[in-house]
Parts: C-alpha cells; sequence; structure tokens
C-alpha cells in the first residue's frame, strides 16, 4: 500500500500517532515527493493529536 494513503487511512481512523509516524518516514527519505499532502496530514495530525 503506498504510504501516503496509509497515512491518510489512520488520520481516518483516528490514529494519529502512526500517522505522524508514516508522514514523518515519508518527509525524510524524499522531502519533495508529494510534499503538498504529506505536510498537510502531518500539520492535521498534530492539530487533532493535541485535541483529544
Amino acid at each position: 500500500m503506498d504510504p501516503l494513503f496509509l497515512a491518510l487511512s489512520c488520520f481516518r481512523r483516528r490514529k494519529f500517532d502512526r500517522c505522524i509516524k508514516i508522514c514523518t518516514e515519508l518527509l525524510s527519505k524524499n522531502p519533495y515527493d508529494q510534499v503538498r499532502a504529506t505536510n498537510c496530514l502531518y500539520s492535521h495530525s498534530f492539530g487533532e493529536f493535541g485535541w483529544r
């Protein structure tokens, strides 16, 4: 499964820890690969994580 879609799936299931971990790995591998989607998901995960 594509890691970005896996991170999105984790986000939808409210598994923010795993989503943040996957996004961090994606950004560390190649910061220019799907950067907008990954950064958006990453920032939303941190926001939601702070609210729970």
